[in-house]
């Protein structure tokens, strides 16, 4: 499940493929949507809680409120029921799986978040950087960009361009977190990069 951004989605997978997927763009807040969601998706795919085997968040970067919304959630049915669970970042659901490549967020205040990837592995921490010194960032001029203005920052930097798009699919948190399911998990926390709320786990 994801609420990172103003688009609350969610869905249901197995080894064959996706039971169900849902998507609420709505004015209410994720709070108010989230748990009719899944309800909904839980119909649709014909299961009940206590079918789900496994849950997977999002971790963001994202919005402050919509994260603790998804991520408290997701914590409390997987220990109500006793399931594991995974955290990823928007950033690793938005990386391509190969090359070197540089996923880009929208940090708002003229700001950006960028996280480096290698073959789909993230390598080092977030870095937080002001939209205008973007274009100094010599060492990007090596990666593949995706995201927030990722069109403008290529040119800038005569670097590949891949696409502006910054949609977290729930399907592919799915894909992610299977792996990491069966291993001994510590609870996701949200991922905050601003100033006064730095945190990455």
């Amino acid at each position: 499940m994801d609420t990172s951004s103003k688009l609350c989605s969610m869905c249901i997978t197995c080894e064959r493929g996706v039971r169900s997927e849902t998507r609420v763009l709505s004015e209410r807040p994720h709070s108010e949507n989230l748990f009719p969601a899944i309800d909904d998706t839980l119909k649709r795919a014909k299961l009940t809680y206590s079918d789900i085997d496994a849950y997977a968040v999002c971790t963001g970067p994202g919005n402050f409120t919509g994260l603790r919304v998804s991520v408290s959630a997701a914590r409390g049915l997987a220990f109500a029921s006793n399931k594991p669970i995974v955290g990823i970042s928007a950033f690793e659901a938005i990386a391509p799986r190969s090359g070197l490549s540089a996923v880009i967020l929208d940090g708002k205040q003229n700001t950006v978040y960028i996280q480096k990837f290698s073959d789909g592995q993230k390598s080092g921490n977030p870095l937080t950087l002001e939209s205008e010194t973007v274009k100094n960032q010599v060492w990007l001029s090596n990666y593949a960009l995706i995201g927030y203005q990722a069109s403008n920052f290529s040119k800038s930097l005569a670097a590949k361009f891949l696409s502006e798009s910054t949609y977290v699919c729930p399907v592919k948190i799915a894909e992610l977190s299977r792996n990491k399911a069966s291993k001994s998990i510590s609870r996701p926390y949200p991922i905050y990069l601003k100033p006064g709320v730095n945190r990455v786990h």
